[in-house]
């Protein structure tokens, strides 16, 4: 056998003992069905949301759109260790990604959420939620 069709052979030969693993759902390493990784660890979970409050106090959650979204998310983190200058530059750009005028916002709330996983895959339920940066960005 060439060195090409070994490689094909040995290929098709560890793609079919994984799909047989899944298939029968073995759990036996290294072959698996990926149970490992499709189902809840723990109960809860947390993530880091944007909210904006008018004067009023109103509240209206920053969902930013396009590239903007994937990019977002993890600079949340990073927020607070920046200069406020900087905060508010960010805040005030994804205001306007999400379609939000900027001078109708007094703050922007950077929380963390906590919510509660349903084991069965159902609605999960939020259970806590604490203000993890304050921005101000407008009177």
């Amino acid at each position: 056998m060439s060195g090409p069709w070994r490689g094909r052979a040995v290929t098709y030969g560890l793609l079919a003992v994984l799909a047989f693993g899944v298939w029968n759902h073995t759990e036996a390493w290294p072959i698996t069905s990926y149970r490992l990784f499709s189902q809840v660890r723990t109960g809860t979970s947390s993530s880091l949301q944007l909210v904006a409050l008018d004067a009023d106090g109103a509240r209206q959650p920053v969902r930013p759109r396009g590239d903007t979204v994937a990019t977002t998310a993890h600079q949340l983190h990073r927020l607070p260790t920046l200069d406020r200058a900087e905060q508010r530059r960010r805040a005030v750009a994804w205001l306007r990604e999400a379609g939000i005028d900027p001078s109708t916002v007094r703050t922007v709330l950077v929380e963390r959420v906590t919510v509660a996983l349903d084991p069965d895959g159902g609605p999960s339920r939020e259970t806590g939620r604490r203000v993890v940066v304050e921005i101000a960005v407008g009177p």
